[in-house]
């Protein structure tokens, strides 16, 4: 019984809710590839590089990374990303017929 209900989307009483079929398939949405592991090693050496220069510069340099971190992140997770709406139509009001009395 338990099996019936989670193929169908509802919580089943044992067990976590069921997901769709390839719901494991899926990427997930905050992935880090080789690039931007790359890029992320990066900019830890060059903070750990500014900071030798002077605290100043490590300073800076932390700031313009966290940036650029924020910047990724926003961009892999769709901040900007244009939304389809799904306009419902509106319900046609039901049309009462006064008396011409």
């Amino acid at each position: 019984m338990s099996q019936k209900l989670a193929t169908r989307g509802e919580p089943s009483l044992f067990g976590p809710p069921a997901r769709a079929h390839n719901g494991g398939m899926e990427r997930p949405s905050l992935q880090l590839s080789v690039t931007s592991l790359l890029g992320l090693v990066a900019c830890v050496a060059l903070n750990i590089w500014l900071f030798r220069l002077g605290p100043l510069l490590g300073i800076l340099g932390l700031n313009i990374s966290k940036h650029v971190v924020i910047a990724y992140v926003c961009k892999v997770v769709g901040v900007d990303k244009k939304h389809r709406r799904i306009r419902a139509e509106p319900a046609l009001a039901a049309r009462t017929r006064l008396p011409l009395s």
